[in-house]
C-alpha cells in the first residue's frame, strides 16, 4: 500500500487541483471549509518534540471577504481553486441579485448575487440605463466551487 491514494474527485463547478501544503504561494486560492479562500499570507512552524512542519495560512473568502485562519501538516494535500471570471450582460436586477446571460452560450442565469459592498452602487447604475438606449451592463461574474458573484461591472455601447 503506498503512502497516499489519489482519488478521482467529480466537481460540476470550477477544477481543482492538488498540492502539499508547503506548496502553496501567497495569492492562491484554496479551498478552506469548502469555501474559495485567497491566500493573503502563511508561516511554516515546527511543532512538538519530532519536528513536523506545521503550515499556517492566513486567507480571505474570495466572494465576501470573511477572515480564515488554517494550520495543517506540512505534508497534507490542499485543494489549490481555479476561479473562473466570465462576462455576462444584465438581464434584471433585483434585491441585491440580478438575472445574467452569458455571452457566449446565451444561458440565463436568475438571481445571481452581488458582493455585498456593491449592490447600491451597481444597482444606481443599472437604474440610469434607459431601456430604449443604446447602453448595456455587463457584469464579470467569478465562479468558485460551485458558487457565483457578480464581481464587477461596466456599461458599455450595445453591439448589432
Amino acid at each position: 500500500m503506498s503512502d497516499f491514494e489519489v482519488q478521482t474527485i467529480e466537481n460540476t463547478g470550477s477544477s481543482c487541483s492538488f498540492k502539499h501544503a508547503t506548496e502553496i504561494k501567497k495569492g492562491e486560492v484554496i479551498k478552506i471549509q469548502d469555501c474559495p479562500c485567497s491566500v493573503k499570507s502563511f508561516r511554516h512552524v515546527r511543532n512538538g518534540k519530532h519536528g513536523h512542519v506545521r503550515v499556517v495560512f492566513n486567507a480571505y473568502h474570495v466572494f465576501s471577504g470573511r477572515k480564515y485562519e488554517w494550520m495543517v501538516s506540512g505534508d497534507s494535500i490542499v485543494s489549490v481553486v481555479d476561479v473562473e471570471r466570465v462576462n455576462m450582460v444584465v438581464q434584471a436586477m433585483n434585491n441585491g441579485a440580478c438575472d445574467l446571460m452569458d455571452l457566449e452560450t446565451f444561458e440565463l442565469f436568475e438571481g445571481v448575487p452581488i458582493k455585498p459592498d456593491q449592490v447600491a452602487t451597481v444597482e444606481k447604475a443599472y437604474n440610469k440605463i434607459d431601456p430604449n438606449g443604446s447602453k448595456e451592463m455587463i457584469a464579470m461574474v467569478s465562479r468558485a466551487l460551485d458558487l457565483e458573484y457578480v464581481a464587477a461591472y461596466k456599461l458599455q455601447e450595445m453591439e448589432y
